[in-house]
């Protein structure tokens, strides 16, 4: 049987059960997090950490059914239990100083709490980290350059890095207006001005 640690996971037994039996561990151990149902045979709940684990199950029948008397069957399994497989993704992103910036992670496959690390590199003066969510924000205020970073989540099962640059530049200068478009600017906005008296004059 495979499952994940962090993922809740449900056994069933597929038998012919007589009734008044218990089903029981013979051998071997439920990995961490899992239980037995000895009415059911059911094994359930959420395995906690990484296994793989032999197991020898038993039932008692609980009446006699054959000559001589038949008191327990066994059955023979292995539970493994697999790292989450965790995604992080953070895009490539172009900043400008002085301008207001957001990124934010793409992450599947977490289970359970989660915390975000700069494991390698720095992020531009002005902006700011969230461990919590993984998100940058802020006005980059530093020199403009390619700045490489490796972040890494890490959940109570598995942990994850993305390597991604921001690459900061200058920030875009609206062009100067010119000088001849200044004053066609003057006058135009001076003939709106006569045309405007003259209509009150009349």
């Amino acid at each position: 049987v495979q499952s994940t640690a962090g993922v809740p996971v449900s056994i069933t037994p597929a038998v012919d059960l007589w009734g008044g039996g218990q089903f029981s561990i013979e051998s071997g151990n439920l990995p961490s997090g899992l239980i037995l149902d000895p009415v059911t045979g059911v094994i359930s709940g959420t395995p906690e950490t990484f296994s793989s684990s032999p197991l020898t199950l038993r039932y008692s029948t609980g009446v006699n059914v054959t000559e001589p008397p038949l008191q327990y069957v066994y059955s023979a399994t292995q539970i493994s239990v697999n790292s989450p497989l965790i995604v992080l993704t953070y895009p490539d992103t172009t900043a400008y100083i002085g301008r207001n910036l957001s990124v934010h992670p793409t992450v599947t496959g977490v289970t359970g709490p989660a915390v975000y690390s700069i494991v390698s590199g720095y992020l531009p003066l002005g902006l700011k980290f969230d461990p919590a969510t993984g998100n940058i924000s802020g006005a980059p205020t530093d020199l403009p350059g390619s700045y490489p970073i490796v972040i890494e989540v890490t959940d109570p099962y598995g942990s994850q890095r993305s390597t991604f640059v921001i690459d900061l530049k200058d920030a875009v200068a609206i062009p100067a207006l010119s000088y001849y478009f200044l004053i066609l600017l003057a006058g135009l906005l001076g003939t709106i001005g006569i045309g405007v008296l003259a209509r009150r004059e009349e």
